[in-house]
């Protein structure tokens, strides 16, 4: 059997949705966390000097958006056409945008300068993602992003409104077909398995 390994600081950030997918997928994999000094160690051993990095058979590979599209293929979740692909990715791309958006937002430390992001983001930015997502939903037929059956897209929109539940927020009640989908994900056997175990972190 092949073996993987998932590589990250404790904490759920840019290896969640990999984590999520793997879950959808039910891919077997070992799941390991460093912090502290061990990081520093550790750091020289990465091909870009961060993390996650994903090792599958020995193979180290890096970037989260290309480890998640990784992931997807080996529980099938990548879509099943060329068109279905460029769908998926292209969902990935919209949710990672706006969620590196507000992550940035978060660690500004100019308080003028975050107050007016937050605006922007609140009125203009969050709901054109919220509007444009849900319309490219409902074009493909209203259940799931790209083709007729799960993708990691659909995964990526799940990590997306779990992080956002982290920090109290549930803004998905004007998208019906949004919120379908992400509860759709979440009873996901696999995914809720590891809802139920994973770590308990703050980020």
């Amino acid at each position: 059997m092949p073996s993987y390994k998932l590589t990250y600081f404790p904490g759920r950030g840019r290896a969640e949705i990999i984590r999520f997918v793997l879950a959808a997928g039910n891919v077997d994999y070992e799941d390991v966390r460093i912090a502290g000094d061990k990081w520093k160690e550790f750091k020289e051993k990465t091909p870009e000097g961060k993390l996650p990095i994903f090792e599958s058979d020995g193979v180290v590979l890096s970037q989260s958006q290309a480890i998640a599209a990784y992931a997807a293929e080996l529980g099938g979740l990548r879509g099943e056409t060329p068109i279905d692909r460029a769908k998926a990715h292209m969902i990935v791309e919209m949710v990672t945008e706006m969620f590196e958006v507000i992550i940035k937002n978060h660690f500004e430390k100019d308080e003028a300068k975050k107050a007016q992001k937050e605006k922007e983001i609140k009125e203009k930015l969050f709901p054109a993602f919220l509007t444009n997502a849900e319309k490219f939903l409902v074009a493909n037929g209203g259940e799931y992003f790209a083709g007729s059956k799960l993708t990691y897209a659909d995964v990526a929109l799940f990590n997306f409104a779990d992080n956002l539940r982290l920090a109290g927020k549930e803004p998905f009640g004007n998208t019906p077909k949004l919120a379908a989908l992400i509860a759709k994900v979440g009873e996901l056997p696999g995914v809720k398995d590891w809802i139920a175990k994973r770590p308990e972190s703050q980020f």
